[in-house]
């Protein structure tokens, strides 16, 4: 529960919240946080900053702040992206995921999509991967193999950060494209 001080400190603090937030929430574009999500990360860490806060290391409070808050929403942002990297892995290995239903104690379990949607989908899939240039192959298929982004980078003579973009990059379209083949708005 939080109490007066930690509302002060939240005000005190909001506008750097909101920018760190907004920044990783444009970041996190492909995942399914939004700005909102981030802030109440960068609130919590806003809060545990001011804290363990101690003058003595010569640090002023608001630099400490952002920087355990850009942190903690930084983290979120890494472990968003990879949660989402590793739904179009599966997907890609056959082991296509559909979004969880709600269910009802009283309902039966749904029934498993036909066999040929799934098949329809990995199909789909198949093609769009065909499409893509030899590089990204290359790289989504050691991904895909289990091989580390560290490894893929240094057989490809780039950094990890870079193929980290191309893994992004990928991911992104195939979600574009699914949600415009799939889900037509």
């Amino acid at each position: 529960m939080p109490n007066d001080g930690d509302a002060a400190t939240i005000a005190k603090y909001s506008r750097l919240i909101h920018k760190i937030s907004n920044r990783a929430a444009r970041k996190a574009r492909a995942s399914t946080h939004g700005a909102e999500d981030f802030y109440v990360i960068g609130m919590e860490a806003c809060l545990k900053a001011v804290a363990c806060f101690d003058p003595v290391h010569g640090v002023a409070e608001a630099a400490w702040v952002a920087r355990l808050v850009r942190q903690a929403v930084e983290r979120e942002v890494v472990h968003a992206k990879a949660r989402g990297f590793s739904g179009v892995l599966s997907a890609i290995r056959g082991q296509v995921v559909d979004p969880p239903a709600v269910v009802s104690l009283d309902d039966d379990p749904p029934a498993e999509p036909p066999l040929e949607h799934r098949e329809a989908q990995i199909r789909w899939l198949q093609a769009k991967l065909d499409r893509l240039n030899p590089a990204e192959r290359q790289v989504i298929q050691a991904a895909l193999a289990g091989v580390s982004g560290t490894e893929i980078a240094a057989a490809r003579g780039v950094s990890k950060q870079r193929v980290d973009q191309m893994k992004d990059a990928i991911v992104a379209r195939l979600r574009r494209a699914a949600r415009l083949t799939f889900h037509p708005v």
